[in-house]
């Protein structure tokens, strides 16, 4: 039931938008990044449960608090970064939005490099133990 208001705030910022487009260009992206904010806004309220049970499960397998933080703000990134190159390909930079998803993975992938390590640790320490 969760995903009816998003779902409805998407629908709503679509016709808006496409109507805004028609009358006032100038004011269509608004629409649409407002209707992006509001969405997110409503994803942010799910991601508490989310997020308490993700460093739950971490934690009891032995993974650091700290490494369960950075692992959630990578994921942060990759939302970020899939939003952004995706208004980037809305717009016809298709480029533009290939660099940044670039950008983006590299950045994912070297704040998890802590979380990765710990891993690794956890597996060998099964392994020889």
């Amino acid at each position: 039931m969760e995903l009816l208001r998003p779902a409805a705030a998407a629908i709503l910022t679509l016709l808006l938008y496409a109507l805004l487009r028609q009358l006032r260009p100038e004011f269509a992206p608004t629409v649409l990044l407002a209707g992006i904010c509001l969405i997110l806004l409503s994803a942010a309220a799910q991601m508490t449960g989310l997020i308490a049970e993700t460093r739950a499960m971490l934690q009891t397998a032995g993974v650091a608090p700290a490494s369960v933080s950075i692992l959630l703000r990578a994921l942060g990134v990759c939302i970020v970064t899939q939003l952004a190159a995706d208004l980037c390909r809305d717009h016809a930079a298709s480029a533009l939005a290939t660099a940044l998803e670039l950008v983006g993975r590299f950045s994912a992938l070297l704040l998890a490099l802590p979380f990765l390590r710990d891993v690794l640790a956890i597996a060998t320490e099964m392994m020889h133990g």
